[in-house]
């Protein structure tokens, strides 16, 4: 049974909380002298799983190695922690990855 009073994010929030989540991510990165990413939302929906209040963004994230430019493509699966109303994650995962020169 679903809870009808919980907090619905907005994009505006869920977009937040990923850039958040890249920020803290790109400052670990460069701590360990590796250079920043560059990350790009593709999408965000919701998930079609009625039982839940699941929202899936869909993004890519862009790096250097080894002077060849690559693109992961990912994603994450978010929700709302029932008595906080703090996005969580559920799930991170990766599609697939592209080099280009």
């Amino acid at each position: 049974m679903t809870d009808t009073t919980q907090h619905v994010p907005t994009r505006a929030e869920l977009v937040a909380f990923c850039q958040e989540v890249w920020r803290i991510t790109n400052e670990h990165e460069e701590a360990h002298g590796r250079g920043a990413n560059e990350y790009e939302l593709t999408r965000i929906r919701k998930s079609h799983d009625a039982s839940a209040r699941l929202w899936v963004v869909d993004f890519q994230y862009h790096y250097q190695l080894l002077g060849s430019r690559r693109t992961v493509y990912m994603y994450y699966i978010i929700t709302v922690a029932p008595h906080s109303g703090k996005l969580l994650f559920v799930r991170l995962d990766e599609v697939k990855e592209e080099q280009s020169q």
